[in-house]
């Protein structure tokens, strides 16, 4: 039987350690990941409150009338910078002619 040092020894008990620390550390990493998604799907259910939110907005009389369920709700774009959003709006609002109220509800032409 070969006789391992005890310094290889201890070198492969550190390195069980730190594997361990590391695979402790990705799980955790993983499971915030799961908490934030989780979090930013119920700030999107809640975010407008089955229609209340939009109370202050021209849109509010068209989810009153037909219902907030009757009502398509589509996420065009995810996970966008303020910036690259609003020239999204921009763009949207323009191609839709949805500041136009024969279009669209929109007030103005976005970006803000």
């Amino acid at each position: 039987m070969i006789k391992k040092s005890p310094y290889i020894l201890e070198e492969l008990r550190y390195r069980q350690r730190e594997a361990a620390a590391e695979e402790e550390n990705r799980n955790a990493i993983r499971e915030q990941e799961e908490l934030r998604k989780a979090e930013k799907n119920l700030e999107k259910e809640d975010r407008w409150e089955r229609g209340y939110g939009y109370r202050t907005q021209n849109v509010f009389k068209a989810i009153l009338k037909y219902g907030w369920d009757n009502i398509e709700h589509i996420v065009l774009f995810d996970e966008l910078s303020k910036d690259v959003a609003e020239q999204k709006e921009i763009e949207l609002i323009k191609l839709y002619q949805s500041a136009n109220p024969e279009f669209g509800y929109n007030i103005d032409l976005g970006g803000n």
